[in-house]
């Protein structure tokens, strides 16, 4: 009996966690079967399908980790021109 590559388990899986709303691992197996007229092995697919949500989960983590350190470098920056600026002004007033 034939068996579905892990690669197109996991492709099919990628595509559908990037659609809107909220895929499971009942829509990817309902896929594969529109797709291949294979569904596959429940306790594999579903496997590989937690493998890739969990990817997804933790990419996204990673851009927002990454925007946050963006942010706090950029008030750091701001703090230290203030600071600049606040010295200054503290020197000419007590000129």
């Amino acid at each position: 009996m034939a068996q579905l590559d892990e690669s197109i388990i996991r492709s099919v899986s990628r595509e559908l966690l990037m659609q809107p709303g909220k895929p499971s691992g009942r829509s990817l197996r309902r896929e594969l079967q529109a797709r291949y007229q294979m569904s596959g092995k429940t306790q594999r697919v579903f496997a590989i399908w937690r493998e890739e949500q969990q990817a997804v989960i933790e990419a996204m983590w990673l851009r927002r980790l990454s925007a946050a350190e963006s942010e706090v470098q950029r008030l750091r920056d701001q703090v230290a021109q203030l600071m600049a600026e606040v010295a200054a002004l503290r020197t000419r007033s007590t000129d």
